[in-house]
């Protein structure tokens, strides 16, 4: 009998410490409806936790809660599964309730698919004729992972300012973060490097991306994991999660919320993420990197907190990467609160170690501030570009660069608004027509 391979995905956010989410279907794989038998899926810890700072994935590409998730190789056919929760002791509980209906999938060919839902909270009204719809249900087919570019963001996307602070309170977030994703599904990027989101942010960037196959790593910057974070998402029906790392610039890397001296009080990180991707039938590693430098000296131009952290982030970045010969490529993303021209700044570091400048021929400075008058945003000439997306790899090609200048129109207003205070910018890098099998160092 021909089988083909389902992946599972629940958005399941009430479930409490203990618990997990399980399906009960029609076919052996989903234990023929008999709970006892259901198919377990597994989750890992949120941004927001200490936990989430680090971890590697083994078999099941588990997402960040509350996204539960599995694999199976299931029969073709009709197939019909509920959702449910399996508390510690054993006991099991519905989605629904029993009598509600069930969901259904046709899986027709031996390929890959994805079906993502979300649990029903609370039950839905059955007896209400056309009150309810399987949201979200149905197997949708992966496009084939063979990859011959990577297409890269970054974006600091401005945190959640409160309402009583002035200079941005007609472009907070709440105000401008619907107009923020649909620019994010237009553009569907493989990997997005997020600078200032604050956990509440990312978490709500999670909910509206999950289902367009992102996921993502990172926590926030300070001890407890609350506060800004450096996330990293990516597109994991591409590419495939193997391990991630949160680091903080300091003397004390692996202690959260660590401080550099001389640096403000704001503690600053670096996600490092693996991921593996096919290329011409080859295993290939893409090594991410995301940070966020500190602002201390921008404005007279004295970079030396920030070449600090860059040399420091450059030797962790050396440390996550392996030695073996899976042939390789480094992204890093970022805010580096800093210059190209400054002979003394983390741009000459990072240039000097072999990483090219994807936006080198692209001189559109990227901090603008939001304008209050209307029409288009006048560069910050005074402060420049001073976001950067890095490429190191052999034969890599950056075959284009983007600093986004779109905006959008408010419902009710005339003027045009920016999604951030800092523009995206944007690369598309390709891998090399003959892969070496040789690593970056």
């Amino acid at each position: 009998m021909p089988f083909a391979s389902v992946s599972f995905e629940c958005w399941a956010d009430g479930t409490a410490l203990g618990e997990q989410v399980a399906i009960v279907g029609s076919c052996g794989a989903l234990g023929n409806w008999n709970p006892a038998k259901c198919l377990r899926l597994d989750t890992r810890p949120p941004c927001g936790t200490p936990d989430a700072a680090s971890g590697a994935i083994d078999r099941i590409r588990k997402k960040p809660f509350p996204v539960w998730s599995t694999c199976a190789e299931l029969p073709l056919g009709d197939l019909e599964y509920k959702y449910v929760v399996v508390k510690g002791e054993g006991e099991v509980s519905w989605e629904g309730d029993l009598g509600g209906p069930n969901r259904k999938i046709s899986v027709n060919s031996a390929d890959k698919f994805v079906v993502r839902d979300k649990y029903w909270y609370p039950a839905p009204s059955w007896t209400t004729p056309g009150a309810f719809q399987v949201e979200g249900s149905g197997a949708t087919k992966l496009p084939s992972p063979t990859l011959s570019n990577i297409y890269c963001c970054s974006f600091n996307i401005r945190y959640d300012t409160p309402e009583s602070q002035e200079h941005d309170k007609e472009d907070r977030w709440d105000l401008r973060k619907d107009a923020i994703i649909k620019f994010l599904h237009r553009r569907s990027f493989d990997i997005i490097g997020f600078q200032e989101p604050c956990v509440h942010q990312v978490q709500w960037l999670f909910e509206q991306l999950w289902k367009d196959g992102y996921s993502y790593v990172g926590t926030g910057r300070e001890s407890d994991g609350s506060g800004e974070a450096a996330a990293i998402f990516y597109k994991d029906d591409k590419l495939e999660l193997r391990r991630w790392k949160t680091s903080w610039l300091s003397g004390k890397p692996n202690e959260a919320g660590s401080l550099l001296p001389g640096a403000s009080h704001c503690p600053r990180t670096l996600t490092c993420l693996e991921l593996h991707g096919n290329i011409q039938g080859r295993t290939y590693r893409i090594s991410c990197f995301n940070t966020h430098l500190d602002f201390v000296g921008l404005k007279e131009k004295n970079f030396k907190v920030q070449t600090a952290m860059a040399e420091l982030a450059l030797r962790l970045m050396d440390d996550f990467c392996p030695t073996d010969l899976v042939p390789s490529l480094r992204v890093l993303t970022g805010d580096f609160n800093s210059v190209r021209t400054a002979e003394r700044s983390p741009y000459a570091v990072i240039t000097k170690a072999g990483y090219q400048d994807a936006g080198q021929d692209d001189t559109l400075p990227t901090f603008q501030g939001f304008d209050l008058k209307g029409g288009t945003c006048q560069a910050n000439n005074e402060i420049g570009t001073i976001d950067f997306i890095f490429a190191k790899g052999q034969a890599l090609k950056v075959m284009d660069f983007e600093a986004v200048q779109e905006n959008y129109v408010r419902e009710g207003e005339k003027r045009t608004r920016q999604f951030s205070d800092h523009l995206p910018i944007a690369a598309r890098i390709g891998f090399p027509v003959t892969v070496s099998p040789y690593p970056v160092r």
